[in-house]
């Protein structure tokens, strides 16, 4: 049957990797910055770290000034008989305004690495829907193609009935993979609108570009079927700098950093606090002019609030080695995991299943087989396809997820 061949021909190369730009890299591309641009999970994060971080200038700056207006009045004088007007202005001890800026820096440094870090997630999220989709644009191809060829099968034992040259069980036969196969087109296409709709969703409600540029599955030749699997096969590169460049393990050094900056402005905020003012005092027609100066101590909550930072910097420092570890062993999962399915994905001979095919199709026309014999090897190898197409999506989401850690 010419669109089984057809369709094996396509699917020979898929045993090899691909080893320059493709069409598949380009839609990843151009769909990763599409969701990076309308994503409003990262659209809240910017706004929101835009926001913290105004906060924290506020904080870092002079406190209210208060004014405070008393009149006085006396039995036998008309009006205010004396009045006092105090106008002040509380500052911290100097060098605590340079260590709650260098705080601010670190805390900035920390929303700048959790944004990464949320943006890598989405962007990951995004690129393995990518996969889903193309892996089920492959499968309707498949089904497609041999949707086409039992049709066209039918058709040749409806002819061969009239000439009562085919029994009714050959046909009835044929009628059932039809039917079968129609309805796992179906699902497919329920399954491609589910991953649209995701991926619409992830994009900020706006429908992806590349949705729109992906072919129909009735379109598919064999090359458009070379450039959807061809690439994304090839592993990851292996990288020493693993754990100084992972978003998570970045994260949590700067965490740290952060904690030990607290550390030491919660050591600054024992130094006494400062209160500078003018005073004016009337009484009757005489006044006085003076200036406020104040001290104030944190004598009792001070203790506390510097364990509280040690403890915090305990933590932050717990968290880092707990972070470097899950990091390297998760990597070293995944990348044995990717070994272990490119070995399984390799298993797969696409050359002899084309072989059978291209057998059975001359052996049913021949009659050398009946009806039932042929679909029950074509099933078979149709459910070998089906496996690995399965296992390249999965190799290609693991490996998704390799480049991610890296990120």
């Amino acid at each position: 049957m010419r669109h089984l061949t057809l369709l094996f021909i396509s699917l020979i190369t898929l045993t090899a990797s691909a080893q320059s730009p493709s069409s598949w890299q380009t839609d990843v591309a151009s769909w990763l910055q599409e969701v990076e641009s309308n994503n409003l999970s990262l659209k809240a994060m910017r706004h929101s770290n835009a926001a913290s971080a105004l906060d924290r200038k506020a904080d870092n700056a002079l406190g209210e000034t208060s004014v405070e207006y008393s009149p006085f009045f006396s039995k036998g004088y008309d009006g205010v008989s004396s009045s006092e007007l105090i106008v002040s202005q509380e500052i911290d001890f100097p060098t605590a305004y340079a260590s709650r800026s260098r705080v601010n820096a670190a805390r900035q440094t920390v929303d700048e690495l959790q944004y990464m870090a949320l943006r890598r997630d989405v962007m990951l999220q995004a690129e393995c829907l990518l996969i889903d989709l193309q892996s089920a644009m492959l499968s309707a191809a498949v089904l497609t193609s041999r949707f086409h060829a039992t049709d066209s099968l039918l058709n040749a034992y409806e002819r061969r009935l009239a000439l009562g040259d085919a029994s009714v069980l050959e046909v009835n036969r044929i009628k059932l993979d039809r039917m079968s196969t129609r309805t796992e087109i179906i699902r497919n296409q329920s399954l491609i609108g589910n991953i649209c709709n995701e991926m619409t969703a992830l994009n900020g409600g706006v429908r992806p570009a590349v949705i729109a540029s992906m072919p129909k599955a009735e379109t598919l030749d064999h090359g458009s079927l070379t450039q959807l699997m061809d690439a994304g096969l090839d592993a990851p590169s292996a990288d020493a700098t693993l754990l100084s460049a992972n978003i998570d393990v970045q994260l949590a050094e700067a965490s740290l950093s952060a904690t030990s900056r607290e550390l030491s402005l919660t050591r600054q905020q024992l130094l006494p606090r400062l209160t500078l003012g003018y005073r004016r005092n009337t009484e009757m027609n005489e006044a006085s002019n003076g200036f406020l100066l104040g001290v104030s101590m944190p004598l009792f909550a001070s203790s506390r609030r510097t364990k509280a930072s040690r403890l915090r910097q305990s933590a932050a420092e717990l968290e880092l080695q707990d972070t470097r570890i899950s990091t390297e062993k998760t990597h070293d999962a995944l990348s044995s995991q990717l070994i272990l399915l490119r070995t399984a994905i390799d298993t797969y001979d696409v050359p002899l299943m084309q072989s059978m095919l291209t057998l059975l199709d001359k052996a049913v026309a021949a009659g050398q087989i009946s009806v039932i014999e042929y679909f029950n090897e074509t099933d078979l190898i149709y459910g070998k396809l089906a496996e690995r197409i399965a296992l390249v999506n999965e190799y290609r989401q693991i490996s998704a997820k390799i480049k991610r850690i890296k990120d």
